[in-house]
């Protein structure tokens, strides 16, 4: 597959790993520098960039994209930063319901902290999975989808979600051990 640059004859080949590579090499800062805008942390702003170029190559073959690449990968960081901060939203929005439904304790305000802590310490770990772990992990656990769905969402098998969720739950499981009953 061929993508033309604007205004320039001449054409770049991401199928190729030397075309991949001159197309990420070109773009990494610039869109690095439109999702920190977004994120304020340029740190996990590179972490999406990195996905979105993760999910181009695996999908070089497939994809068809008729305008630049420059329009595809700024239009593709910004949609991974709004899924993002949607999904950032509804878990925060998940876990108000939680609070609201179990504040009739009477130890209420120390259980809402300890929750809180405990939800912190649940996103700063799901951070540090991998981008499509992490990917897999929240559509399997915020949006609610079976691995079926999942699969088909980011074209990937079934046995891969597994595999995914698998690996997600395990790092969740052995970091959160001070909380297991």
């Amino acid at each position: 597959m061929f993508f033309k640059k604007q205004n320039s004859t001449s054409s770049l080949d991401i199928t190729t790993a030397g075309g991949f590579k001159a197309v990420y090499q070109k773009y990494v800062r610039l869109l690095c520098k439109i999702a920190a805008n977004d994120m304020r942390d340029y740190g996990e702003a590179e972490s999406f960039v990195q996905g979105v170029f993760i999910s181009v190559w695996e999908k070089r073959n497939a994809l068809d994209i008729t305008g630049s690449i420059e329009n595809y990968l700024v239009g593709a960081v910004k949609l991974a930063v709004m899924d993002q901060k949607r999904i950032q939203a509804v878990r925060k929005e998940r876990l108000e319901e939680h609070l609201s439904d179990y504040c009739g304790s009477s130890h209420c305000t120390e259980d809402q902290v300890a929750l809180n802590q405990l939800a912190e310490k649940v996103n700063r770990l799901t951070d540090n999975l991998s981008c499509q772990c992490k990917k897999v992990y929240e559509l399997s656990r915020v949006e609610g989808l079976n691995n079926r769905e999942i699969a088909s969402t980011l074209l990937i098998s079934e046995k891969t979600v597994e595999a995914h969720l698998t690996k997600a739950l395990k790092h969740l499981r052995a970091n959160l051990s001070e909380y297991q009953l």
